[in-house]
């Protein structure tokens, strides 16, 4: 097995040595009694959706201080629940569907490991789950598509039926489509055009409803894309890991091109080698993982016209009780850097820091413990020390000379440690006075257009590839991936404007992806430290897209069905086109500003004056038309044109909303928003606190103005969004229940979130709030907003206290 690290620059001096049984350390096999003794914690029973929090702290260290090691061992089928914390005490996951969760804990007291401990944590469901499958593709003339919620589940424990019911909640437009027995767990839906079609279901249990599980049905005209269907997979180290994609399926029965690799980022545990993957080009391939870890794939599936959306997929490696070759060596090397801006390897200029880090891996996932570091030499006059660069960290691997005070050699050598085995390994720094070389970058790379036809040419282009001193690179253009059968080339071209190397250019020869990849190397000989990498598809024929209408925005993306209420001057009126593209190709999108009002702009309106907002806003009332030009790289629509009716802020009606941005402050800045207002928000979407509240706070600022009469704010209310606690109720500063603005009046109104200074549980970090209120005399002005507010733990002066049981 040949272990790869990065390429490291000319000077970088590194001794490395294995004492497997020297270096003072003794290698006898720890006694069962010696152990450390792993305690995994109480069995917990929790609801599904839970933050819940594993508890380490029972276990006993035979001697010196403990390091943990836990594993999600067991989990619900389709539940995608992972460790956050795997190597702390206190780990944590989200149960995020009801049944069995199993951990197991190993803990290492520095010289032996313990057996493992395990502990159940059984996830109820107070509320009945919706659950069915939700996403299909089919072609253009199916006409009824099965589905299927039988899945669902009623409260744990609970008896008696559940209530079925689907609801159609967008279809492409001319569509006629329906659901029929959409009371039943089996209904069907009836398609009749291509595009989108979105669904819900909701099933109910003696009156509580779930919470909605949306489907999405996509029809394609003349062809429909593949679906990847792969698993994720745990297995033993010494193992081989088996992946499977056969499941995989293309709604036209086509034949399937396969394509794994491993992802850019997160492919193996920290700095073990990439194992090879073979047979990559089919439904099973393989690859013999050389540490304990997870290793993260990328897979997708070709049908000669379609790619299928590319799914992630987890191995999991975990340590067996026993097998051959048990306490095996430590590998890596001590590597010497500069730090930030520096990226050079191996140098530095005089004066800055110098980082010291060993990258290297325990076969067994045993954590890896500093034994020594030494500064054994440094310039004649130098006062440099070495220093552990994270205290507290837990990275004691990681150590760093603050200074260097004097040009010359700085070398550290490092005695690292599993528990048995000792590694020594050296490294040294050259301070310079100028000349530092640091690592180019290859930047990002993109196709020229994502969609071509087979033999027209296929463009890439590397626009910000950059060497930080200046200094000239090459490129290294590659050609990665490649559909079965092609014997397509990659040839690098000059880019007229830098006159550099930064086009490829290739002909593809057969439909399908092709997949590039760039590293770039200065004249110096130091290569970018990872590759950029970009793909493109090649078809045989091509759908143009179609734009279907221009779509306004609420406050958090979500598209509006109809146009907002009154636009006026300075309001933020987010708009974008609905592109549907039967291929699933790219879309490019232009936008030009063809007609205008006299005086009118649409931009950035504060810098003259007109505006009181940085944010684009229109500056002065009237007609405002925009010419959109779209494509998919290979057709051209024919242009769009959109116009926007600007109302004068003299004919407003009703209750003009303005958003205040920094209230009180000098760089305070506000902005009118359109009715309905809407902010629905994810869960657990706002903002932070690192230690508790002492106050209610004010988390937004609006004033309301009524404009042409007397206007009455009625149902204004405040909900505290997971749990409904009272005390968690936020509430309105300024604005009250039956609250009647007279003309020509403005109030000003504070959302106030209650005190939020403790923490309910272990499992519950944040907590969610909605404002909601409505103009009585005008059915259009309403307002929605959410927001959550989480505790940052281990981030303040201030622990964040357990709330007393009154609380």
């Amino acid at each position: 097995m040949k272990f790869s690290l990065r390429n490291l620059a000319a000077g970088l001096g590194a001794a490395l040595f294995l004492a497997a049984c020297g270096g003072g350390s003794d290698s006898s096999p720890p006694t069962e009694t010696s152990l450390p003794v792993a305690d995994a914690g109480s069995n917990q029973t929790v609801n599904m959706g839970d933050i819940v929090t594993l508890r380490g702290s029972g276990s006993s260290p035979n001697q010196g201080s403990l390091s943990y090691k836990w594993t999600l061992a067991g989990k619900p089928t389709s539940s995608t629940a992972s460790l956050n914390g795997d190597n702390t005490q206190a780990p944590s996951f989200t149960a995020d569907l009801p049944g069995t969760y199993t951990a197991d804990l190993i803990v290492h007291d520095g010289t032996a490991s313990s057996k493992p401990s395990r502990v159940v944590i059984t996830a109820n469901n107070t509320e009945p789950v919706a659950i069915t499958q939700t996403q299909y593709s089919v072609r253009l003339g199916t006409a009824t598509l099965g589905l299927d919620g039988t899945a669902s589940l009623a409260p744990t424990g609970s008896s008696g039926a559940l209530s079925y019911l689907w609801t159609l909640l967008e279809k492409p437009e001319g569509s006629a489509g329906n659901i029929s027995d959409y009371t039943s767990g089996n209904a069907t839906l009836h398609l009749d055009i291509a595009g989108s079609y979105i669904l819900q279901l909701v099933v109910s249990h003696n009156g509580k409803d779930s919470q909605p599980a949306r489907v999405e049905v996509t029809v394609s005209s003349g062809n429909a894309p593949p679906v990847a269907v792969a698993e994720d997979i745990t297995i033993k180290l010494g193992e081989t890991a088996r992946l499977d994609g056969s499941a995989s399926y293309d709604p036209d029965q086509q034949p399937l091109q396969y394509r794994w690799r491993f992802a850019q980022y997160g492919a193996a545990p920290a700095y073990s080698p990439l194992p090879e993957l073979a047979n990559a080009n089919s439904a099973r391939p393989s690859f013999t993982p050389a540490a304990v870890g997870d290793y993260l794939l990328e897979f997708f599936v070709y049908d000669g016209n379609w790619q299928s959306a590319i799914q992630k997929v987890k191995v999991t490696v975990v340590k067996p009780d026993s097998f051959p070759g048990k306490n095996l060596p430590l590998a890596g090397q001590l590597v010497g850097t500069g730090y930030y801006p520096s990226s050079s390897v191996g140098e530095q200029e005089v004066g800055g820091r110098a980082n010291f880090i060993f990258e290297g891996y325990d076969p067994e996932g045993e954590p890896i413990q500093l034994i020594k570091a030494e500064l054994i030499t440094i310039p004649q006059g130098s006062t440099a020390t070495l220093v552990e660069a994270l205290p507290g960290s837990g990275m004691p691997t990681y150590q760093k000379i603050q200074k260097l005070d004097l040009a010359g050699d700085y070398t550290v050598r490092m005695t690292v440690s599993d528990g048995v085995n000792e590694l020594v390994s050296t490294a040294t720094v050259t301070a310079k006075i100028g000349g530092v070389n640091n690592t180019p970058s290859a930047g990002t790379i993109k196709p020229i257009a994502a969609s071509v036809l087979v033999n027209e040419p296929m463009l890439f282009l590397a626009s910000s590839a950059s060497d930080p001193d200046g200094d000239p690179f090459s490129f290294h253009w590659s050609l990665f991936d490649k559909p079965d059968g092609s014997q397509a080339a990659l040839v690098a071209e000059i880019e007229p404007e830098s006159r550099e190397y930064r086009r490829a250019r290739l002909i593809p020869d057969v439909p399908g992806v092709y997949t590039v990849r760039l590293e770039v190397e200065d004249d110096r000989g130091m290569r970018s430290s990872s590759y950029a990498q970009t793909q493109a598809i090649a078809k045989l024929v091509n759908n143009p897209p179609e734009i279907r209408r221009i779509a306004y925005r609420t406050q958090h993306t979500q598209l509006r069905d109809t146009t907002p209420y009154q636009l006026l001057p300075c309001m933020i009126i987010p708009f974008t086109p609905v592109v549907i593209d039967p291929d699933g190709d790219t879309i490019y999108t232009h936008r030009t500003l063809i007609s205008k009002p006299e005086g009118g702009n649409h931009g950035n309106n504060r810098n003259s004056g007109l505006c009181k907002t940085s944010s684009e806003t229109f500056s002065v009332p009237g007609e405002y038309v925009f010419r959109y030009q779209i494509s998919d790289g290979i057709a051209d629509l024919p242009d769009y044109d959109f116009t926007i009716a600007i109302d004068s802020l003299s004919n407003a009606r009703g209750i003009v909303l303005e958003d205040i941005f920094s209230p009180g402050s000098a760089s305070e800045q506000s902005a009118l928003q359109p009715w309905p207002y809407v902010r629905q928000v994810p869960e657990n979407y706002g903002g932070g606190s690192s230690q508790p509240g002492t106050a209610p706070m004010a988390e937004k600022t609006f004033r309301l103005t009524a404009m042409n009469g007397n206007y009455t704010i009625v149902d204004v209310r405040g909900e505290h969004l997971n749990g409904n606690i009272s005390r968690l109720t936020p509430y309105f500063d300024g604005l009250t229940e039956g609250q009647v603005i007279p003309q020509g009046s403005t109030v000003e109104v504070k959302l106030m979130s209650p005190l939020f200074n403790c923490l309910r549980n272990d499992e519950t970090l944040y907590e969610g709030f909605r404002w909601t209120f409505r103009v009585k005399e005008i059915p259009e002005q309403t307002f929605v907003y959410e927001h959550w507010r989480s505790a940052i733990l281990n981030n303040g002066a201030t622990p964040w206290p357990q709330c007393a049981p009154e609380q």
